[in-house]
């Protein structure tokens, strides 16, 4: 193979990883000048960098019931055994190392939301911490409306960008799909179909059309950051150059 032939690098995106890369460079620079450069694109699996997407939509009260809710249930199984209990299934545990964990975790929340305040209220033998700071999202009204249209944002955004990491993780000769499901996601945002967020918001808003076109363009500018990053990783950074992990 002719060094500029090789056009890209496809790793892994554990950091373990890139530092390692780092070290052969800093060991090795002029081999790899002269293999790779000037045409060597260095490329994080699709996955991780479609899963990177989550960590950039900025909620102001979804992140903080995440983050309260994900407490109480991983450290205590009672709370667990009492959700089981009412709902009659288990709730979801936020994984670190689990791509989407949050969103899975949030989409069954989503699921079973008529639910969770009255379980708050109900259970006062729950975390104290975590219960009070959860139940003061529910005590003002408009926080809770806000908590609801960011989940609901939530849901809708990252559906997408869901089942492609895990399709794009895969097995097999996925180079020849790929194009298609980016080019998928690429399509997911530019209609802006929310249909959660949208119904959410006509709840809320009832016939004010001032404060329905309010609450949506509130969750869009939550989501809008989400979907800049990827747009600028897929659209810019990674060219035109489209490959799955494998």
């Amino acid at each position: 193979m002719q060094p500029n032939h090789l056009l890209a690098a496809m790793r892994d995106g554990a950091s373990i990883n890139e530092a390692g890369l780092h070290q052969v460079m800093f060991f090795f620079p002029n081999i790899l000048i002269m293999f790779f450069f000037p045409n060597i694109l260095s490329v994080i699996c699709y996955s991780h960098t479609i899963d990177i997407v989550g960590k950039h939509f900025e909620f102001s009260v979804l992140d903080t019931f995440s983050r309260c809710w994900n407490t109480l249930f991983s450290l205590s199984p009672a709370s667990r055994l009492l959700w089981r209990t009412r709902t009659g299934t288990a709730m979801q545990l936020h994984s670190k190392t689990r791509w989407w964990s949050k969103w899975e975790v949030l989409n069954q929340v989503m699921e079973f939301f008529g639910n969770v305040e009255p379980f708050l209220r109900e259970n006062d033998n729950l975390s104290p911490v975590c219960r009070a700071s959860l139940l003061e999202i529910f005590d003002d009204p408009a926080t809770a409306r806000d908590l609801d249209i960011e989940l609901a944002a939530m849901i809708d955004a990252g559906k997408h960008f869901v089942q492609a990491t895990y399709y794009l993780e895969g097995d097999g000769p996925l180079v020849f799909t790929c194009y298609e499901h980016l080019s998928a996601l690429a399509h997911a945002i530019a209609i802006e179909s929310y249909s959660n967020t949208e119904a959410k918001a006509c709840q809320h808003a009832g016939r004010n059309m001032a404060l329905y076109n309010q609450l949506v363009a509130q969750a869009k500018a939550c989501i809008n950051p989400g979907f800049r990053f990827y747009q600028q990783k897929f659209s810019v950074q990674f060219h035109n150059i489209n490959c799955p992990c494998i």
